[in-house]
This record gives C-alpha cells, sequence and structure tokens, in this order.
C-alpha cells in the first residue's frame, strides 16, 4: 500500500500513521489500526482523534470477546 510505503520512506510524518490507522480501522484490521496509532502518538501525544480511535477499537474488541463468550456457553 502506498501509505505504508510512505511511512517508510519519511517515518517522521506522523500523520501517515493517522491516516494509516483509520484505513486499517475501516476495514477491521485492529491490531495494525493500533499500532499506526501508538506511532503517531510518538509525534502528537495529546491528539484527540487517535485516542479517540484507540478507545473506540479497544471498546469493539470488548464487545466481539463478550460476545465469544456469551457463544461458548
Amino acid at each position: 500500500d502506498m501509505l505504508e510505503r510512505l511511512s517508510v520512506l519519511q517515518p517522521d510524518r506522523g500523520e501517515l500513521y493517522i491516516l494509516l490507522g483509520d484505513m486499517y480501522t475501516k476495514i477491521k484490521f485492529y491490531q495494525k489500526a493500533v499500532e499506526r496509532y501508538w506511532s503517531a502518538l510518538e509525534f502528537n501525544d495529546d491528539n484527540k482523534h487517535v485516542h479517540q480511535s484507540l478507545r473506540d477499537i479497544y471498546q469493539e474488541l470488548i464487545r466481539i470477546e463478550e460476545a465469544k463468550l456469551k457463544t461458548s456457553f
């Protein structure tokens, strides 16, 4: 993917990590999204969008795990 290549070529551009996190979140690749958002926080640790996105992902992962638990009994 072009954004991934750009993030390797220009690792000091935090906004690329946010775009990647957003992209991975949309396609439900949550682990990759979390990794990219955490990378973005290294550049700007008070980015509200990134913190909200991480919160939303963690809540979704909790919901998924709770659903799995309910169906396993």
